[in-house]
């Protein structure tokens, strides 16, 4: 397991919920947080917490301030904070994210890059100094 510790807020109910019989196809953004238990197709902004469900499938670009995947996700995935994957759970693609966890039996399969929002802070401000 790959983090550095840091404290996890506590879960409420989502604010937006793509259910076991539903499919979304397009580009879902929310200000809060998501639970797929479907299927997604297309492209993910949420500002808090993306859960993938056990039954979930996702097909996107993933951007979440933190992640807990039980189910699938396909493409990369960029997170704030936390990207948990459980160990029903699997990742297929570039990940990017402050810190993760990988449960025994959870599957990832791509290229990792950890780093905090000051060191990428940094790596953006280096870019811009000629």
């Amino acid at each position: 397991m790959l983090s550095r510790k840091k404290p996890v807020k506590e879960e409420s109910a989502p604010d937006t919920i793509v259910g076991p019989n539903s499919q979304w196809e397009g580009n879902l953004t929310c200000q809060g947080s998501v639970f797929v238990n479907g299927s997604l197709k297309g492209a993910i902004n949420v500002s808090g917490r993306m859960v993938v469900g056990p039954e979930g499938r996702v097909e996107a670009e993933v951007k979440a301030g933190s992640a807990r995947v039980s189910g699938q996700v396909i493409g990369n995935i960029f997170v704030e904070e936390l990207l948990e994957v459980n160990s029903t759970g699997k990742i297929m693609g570039e990940i990017h994210s402050d810190m993760i966890s990988v449960a025994e039996g959870g599957v990832v399969d791509g290229h990792f890059n950890m780093s905090t929002r000051e060191d990428r802070a940094a790596l953006d401000d280096d870019k811009d100094t000629p």
